[in-house]
C-alpha cells in the first residue's frame, strides 16, 4: 500500500515537472501548480484548470489594485490616467471576458478557444505593460502584470499540450 501511495505522488510530482518544462517559466509553473493540493491527482487537463484558476485569481487582484490606485489618486498627470484606465479595461477584459471563455472552453474539451484566450490574456498583458513602464514608483504594479503576462503563457503552453 505504502508503494503504491509512493508510485501515484511520484507520477504526480513527474507530470508537474513534465509539464512544466514544456513553458518558458519552469520555476513559476511549478510553485503556482504545486500550492493547489489537488494538482497531486491532477491530469494535464486538471493541471490547465488549477493554472487558470490561479491566473484569473492573480488577475482579479491586479485588477483590484489598479481600481484602488484609481480611488486614491487625483491626476495631475494626465498620461497616468491613460495608461491606468488602459491597463483597467485590458484587466476588466481579461477577469470578465477572456478567463470564462479560457475556463468554459476547457471544460467544453474546446482547448483551441481555451488557448487563444490564454494568448489575449498574455496580449493584453502586455500592453498594459508597456505603458506601465514610465512609472517606477508604481513597481508592485508592475511586478503583478508581469506575474500575470508569465502565468498566462504558462497557461497557453500547458493547454497547447492538450491539442
Amino acid at each position: 500500500m505504502v508503494f503504491f501511495f509512493l508510485t501515484i505522488q511520484v507520477s504526480a510530482h513527474d507530470l508537474i515537472n513534465d509539464t512544466c518544462k514544456k513553458t518558458h517559466f519552469y520555476d513559476l509553473c511549478v510553485t503556482t501548480l504545486r500550492s493547489d493540493p489537488q494538482s497531486s491527482k491532477a491530469d494535464v487537463q486538471g493541471l490547465a484548470r488549477i493554472a487558470l484558476a490561479k491566473l484569473l485569481a492573480k488577475a482579479n487582484d491586479t485588477l483590484n489594485h489598479i481600481d484602488n490606485l484609481f480611488s486614491r489618486r487625483s491626476f495631475r498627470d494626465v498620461h497616468l490616467f491613460d495608461v491606468l484606465y488602459a491597463c483597467s479595461i485590458e484587466y476588466n477584459d481579461m477577469v470578465y471576458y477572456d478567463l470564462p471563455v479560457a475556463i468554459h472552453g476547457l471544460a467544453k474539451g474546446n482547448a483551441t478557444i481555451a488557448e487563444t484566450s490564454a494568448d489575449l490574456i498574455a496580449t493584453d498583458a502586455h500592453t498594459c505593460g508597456k505603458g506601465l513602464k514610465r512609472y517606477p514608483k508604481l513597481s508592485q504594479l508592475v511586478s503583478e502584470n508581469k506575474l500575470v503576462r508569465e502565468l498566462s503563457l504558462v497557461v497557453k503552453t500547458i493547454i497547447k499540450i492538450l491539442l
